[in-house]
């Protein structure tokens, strides 16, 4: 996520992430700015859902798929699903 200027005088909430950096968040203000959080959060949660499913369906193929480069190719296609 790129870093933005906070607009002075906007309270800001700090934090750290699980690299240790510190930032600093801007509180939001308006009604508006809350839903556009939330919605965000919505569509984060949505990928995240989406991205499980396909691990999942991804075992499931791993478990029932021959030896050779089926399976190779499906374990690579998990490592890619687990890197993003």
């Amino acid at each position: 996520m790129p870093q933005t200027a906070t607009p002075a005088g906007s309270p800001t909430a700090t934090t750290q992430t699980l690299d240790g950096k510190t930032i600093a968040l801007t509180v939001p203000q308006t009604e508006a700015e809350v839903a556009a959080l939330e919605s965000r959060r919505v569509n984060i949660r949505n990928q995240i859902t989406q991205a499980s499913d396909r691990r999942q369906e991804l075992v499931r193929q791993i478990r029932s798929a021959p030896g050779g480069v089926a399976r190779t190719g499906l374990e690579q296609r998990m490592e890619v699903l687990d890197q993003n």
